[in-house]
């Protein structure tokens, strides 16, 4: 599962970011706000699928990126 994998995982350098996805640091190129609640995720290598930041994670993921 998803979740056993994420808590291997060192809480600084990746995040979850929805169901599918958990992304390192490094890995983001770029961050595009769609609306208040909702962020689009540019990585590398680039991914065919959207990543795009679960509306409940949006502000906690900002803040990680901050930190």
């Amino acid at each position: 599962k998803l979740s056993d994998l994420e808590d291997m995982l060192d809480p600084a350098v990746f995040y979850r970011v929805n169901r599918s996805f958990i992304v390192h640091f490094d890995a983001i190129v770029n961050i595009i706000t769609l609306s208040r609640s909702r962020v689009k995720v540019d990585l590398k290598p680039a991914n065919p699928r959207e990543v795009i930041v679960s509306a409940e994670s949006t502000r906690d993921f900002k803040a990680w990126l901050n930190q």
